[in-house]
């Protein structure tokens, strides 16, 4: 990357924003795991309908998408 070069990224890897890094228009995006998201509030809904206590706060990972494991998903 040249001296003065600004590194793009973005927020939510959108099919887009996959196929700008495969471009080479964007370095990276962040996947947030929306399925990861979705069944552990579902788990978590079970959970808390069964009188089970839940956690205060629950935190999920993110992965950095690159050029280099954008085939890895």
């Amino acid at each position: 990357m040249a001296a003065h070069s600004v590194l793009v990224a973005s927020y939510d890897a959108l099919d887009q924003a996959k196929q700008a890094i495969r471009d080479g228009t964007l370095q990276a995006t962040v996947d947030q795991l929306p399925a990861e998201q979705g069944y552990l509030g579902v788990q978590y809904a079970l959970k808390s309908l069964e009188g089970e206590k839940l956690p205060g706060i629950t935190l999920i990972d993110t992965l950095l998408v690159t050029a280099d494991n954008i085939d890895k998903q």
